[in-house]
């Protein structure tokens, strides 16, 4: 499985960053042998502060890396049951002397007030945890990826970044690149023809197709469920409708066979979309048609204002699960509402719109992201096909 994880000092969005971003010079120093000792020294302090709640306390990022250069912080991963559930651990890290910076969906970090240590929290077996352990493991294994990295992280260290966050987020594609190659997640046997017998990718991501009948198709036409036999439906009212639900489907299929990780990863960087994020944003539009049709007070955003659609989609099981339903209650809902409403001329709402604008701004919104999402699958796993 591939999962989209950039060392331990990953990018976080500002709106999760307790404080606001900062600026600190990205000073890279080469390994200290007292990084190790240093490491333990937090474990036992991690442990004394909360007993068997802590699963796990790992050594991870860069320093945890013998002979690798490296921001002098040490990053330490500490697993739990339930991160969510704060009163149980963070008043215990908070008088142990440990800070709260990040707080976000799965993941919490604290720092000491040196700024010398984060750690990070997150639930035990969560895909991100297990990325921060295997690309340690990667690196500590293997001198060519570590010299990569390294490389890496001197050229982008030369560069000024207004953030720690900007720089992390630099270093996003080469460590997904390691990643890859440590978790031999490669694809199907098409997408594995550029790689040699060490699992090294010796050209680019491939892009294949599950059809074989029409290969610019997604599916062959016995297992795709937008292929209908007959005639186009009869009437402007049908054709939009069916549209509106073919175009539905499409951006289905291109989430069907992810885990959560991958459908909340950024693959095409500086954009914050991704497929989970287009999910919210729709569950969200939907929301919102509503309310140019129904009377009264506008219902209330869902995932918050701004791009708290997109920004909030982070790679959590539970926020995958209730973004599809949230899209199929709020899809169920605005149909209901439209379908009082049969006379495409009518106009409805305070703005008076016509109900024929309605249904093809629908169609407009799930077809131009229904192209968003094809550029994302492409990027996750090379998976193309209308």
């Amino acid at each position: 499985m591939l999962v989209h994880v950039s060392d331990a000092q990953e990018p976080v969005d500002d709106s999760f960053l307790i404080g606001g971003p900062e600026y600190r010079d990205i000073v890279l120093a080469g390994y200290d042998r007292s990084w190790p000792d240093r490491f333990q020294q937090e474990r036992a302090r991690l442990e004394a502060a909360l007993g068997s709640i802590a699963q796990q306390v790992e050594h991870i990022g860069s320093t945890a890396v013998p002979g690798l250069l490296a921001k002098p912080i040490i990053d330490i991963l500490v697993t739990l049951e339930d991160v969510e559930d704060e009163a149980r651990y963070l008043p215990a890290l908070v008088k142990a002397g440990y800070l709260l910076r990040v707080r976000e969906p799965g993941h919490r970090m604290l720092r000491t007030p040196d700024l010398d240590v984060h750690v990070h929290v997150r639930p035990q077996d969560s895909a991100a945890a297990r990325a921060n352990l295997a690309f340690r493991d990667r690196l500590r294994a293997d001198a060519v990826d570590r010299d990569l990295y390294a490389e890496t992280k001197r050229e982008l260290a030369r560069r000024d970044w207004p953030t720690m966050n900007q720089y992390a987020e630099a270093k996003t594609d080469v460590i997904n690149e390691i990643l890859e190659r440590a978790t031999g997640n490669v694809g199907p046997p098409e997408a594995r023809a550029g790689q040699n017998d060490r699992g090294r990718r010796t050209d680019p991501l491939q892009r294949w197709t599950a059809a074989s009948v029409y290969p610019d198709m997604w599916a062959d036409p016995d297992q795709d469920p937008r292929n209908s036999e007959g005639v186009s439906p009869d009437g402007e009212l049908a054709t939009l409708l069916d549209y509106l639900g073919k175009y539905r489907m499409t951006l289905l299929m291109k989430c069907e066979g992810l885990d959560a990780e991958q459908l909340a990863r950024r693959s095409v960087p500086p954009s914050l979309m991704s497929l989970l994020g287009l999910l919210r944003h729709l569950a969200e539009a939907e929301r919102d048609w509503r309310s140019w049709v129904v009377p009264g007070e506008p219902a209330a955003r869902l995932y918050g204002a701004g791009d708290g659609d997109f920004k909030g989609a982070a790679s959590d099981q539970a926020l995958v699960d209730d973004a599809y339903a949230d899209l199929v209650r709020e899809q169920a809902a605005t149909d209901a509402a439209l379908a009082e409403h049969l006379d495409l001329g009518e106009r409805l709402g305070v703005q008076g719109i016509a109900v024929r604008e309605l249904l093809v701004h629908r169609v407009e919104e799930y077809a131009r992201h229904c192209g968003h999402a094809d550029l994302l699958r492409e990027r996750i796993d090379g998976r193309v096909g209308q």
